[in-house]
């Protein structure tokens, strides 16, 4: 599912996770989503690869983070406290 040759970084803060593709990404999207599935947030990472994810109205709690990026889908587990 993760794609080896594409960097993704992942910085978190209490209020807020940030997403920087080390490559352009085109029509990147991304789904944060509960462990049952059900979609929390989405969008679109900017043409420079980033996004701003703002995490403060969520339960505490673990979430899945999906990016899907030209036919590659990359998956993160995410920790909200």
């Amino acid at each position: 599912m993760n794609n080896p040759k594409e960097k993704i970084n992942l910085t978190q803060s209490a209020k807020c996770l940030s997403i920087d593709q080390s490559e352009k990404a085109g029509n990147a999207i991304y789904d944060l989503c509960d462990l049952e599935g059900r979609i929390q947030q989405t969008g679109n990472l900017d043409e420079q690869g980033r996004a701003e994810i703002d995490i403060s109205d969520l339960d505490a709690g673990r979430y899945q983070l999906f990016i899907i990026s030209e036919g590659s889908i990359f998956k993160s587990m995410v920790n909200v406290d």
